[in-house]
């Protein structure tokens, strides 16, 4: 794997938890879908873009056939039962910059004459966020920066297949609340969060073609390619790698393990960044004798 530069090994880290936050080489055209066997059922794990356009779909047949075979869906969050209201307020309270502080403040007088100026390149008015924190403001960037290409959450496959489970009257779970994601970027270093806010504006402007090869990597399924490109550039900054995949990693595996022993068919989907490489939900059900195969 080649060794990026910390700058591009930063900015796949925005596109990563913007995608989020997609063993070795795949052969193309192979989903990213993997099944293993429980005691009454079968389990399905399914690696999930968190967002796209409506051009893509669409999906590959096998999506679709995977998720018509279960019974019930498992996701990172339940977003049948997710509150717009309350995910809102736990956005708020831990986006927003204290009252004695600012964005300005919070990143120092440098950094900010630097974003100020990165930001109205791309059309965007950084006096509208100095309210916010460092991660929140970069968050909302690159937020902003998809959906002027397009890229929407609705049309990701976790709300997709939310959509549809709740038309067809299958059951949603979650692995984890939305405070829990939003509490890993919360918690990085002043340092990080001024970083991860300057590259994130750096790149505005040209993500659209780097986000249409990892699209095109995890539509033909090549694994190889997406843990080069996004999982490599994550393990260059080891604090943000082990807290947004290898912790929650290890946190699903057990709730994932006990599925076996359910009498439904289930289809688990979760961000594809956690169903590859050598830390990945795939290896550590592996490493506990649990035989799991890719289809």
């Amino acid at each position: 794997m080649r060794a990026d530069p910390p700058a591009a090994r930063l900015r796949r880290c925005a596109w990563a938890a913007a995608l989020l936050a997609v063993a070795g080489n795949a052969a193309a055209g192979v989903p990213l879908i993997w099944k293993l066997e429980g005691e009454r059922n079968t389990i399905w794990l399914m690696g999930s873009v968190h967002v796209l356009r409506e051009a893509d779909y669409p999906l590959p047949a096998a999506y679709d056939e995977t998720y018509a075979a279960a019974d019930s869906l498992v996701m990172e969050i339940d977003l049948d039962d997710l509150d717009p209201f309350e995910a809102l307020r736990v956005m708020t309270a831990r986006g927003m910059a204290a009252p004695s502080e600012t964005l300005r403040g919070l990143i120092g007088a440098e950094a900010y004459a630097a974003a100020e100026e990165k930001a109205e390149a791309i059309g965007i008015d950084i006096e509208q966020l100095n309210n916010i924190e460092p991660w929140y403001a970069a968050l909302t960037v690159v937020q902003l920066r998809l959906l002027e290409l397009g890229y929407d959450p609705r049309f990701g496959i976790d709300e997709h297949f939310a959509r549809r489970a709740a038309a067809d009257g299958k059951s949603v779970r979650g692995l984890e609340t939305i405070d829990a994601q939003l509490a890993i970027l919360d918690e990085l270093s002043p340092e990080m969060q001024s970083k991860f806010l300057l590259q994130s504006l750096d790149d505005a402007a040209t993500m659209d073609g780097e986000l249409e090869k990892l699209f095109t990597a995890w539509k033909s399924g090549d694994a190889g390619h997406l843990e080069q490109e996004l999982l490599g550039s994550l393990k260059g900054y080891p604090v943000l790698y082990e807290n947004l995949v290898v912790r929650r990693n290890r946190r699903w595996l057990e709730p994932i393990s006990k599925l076996r022993q359910e009498p439904q068919d289930i289809l688990v989907i979760v961000g594809a960044l956690h169903l590859i490489g050598e830390d990945s939900v795939i290896e550590l059900l592996r490493e506990w004798g649990i035989k799991v195969e890719r289809l």
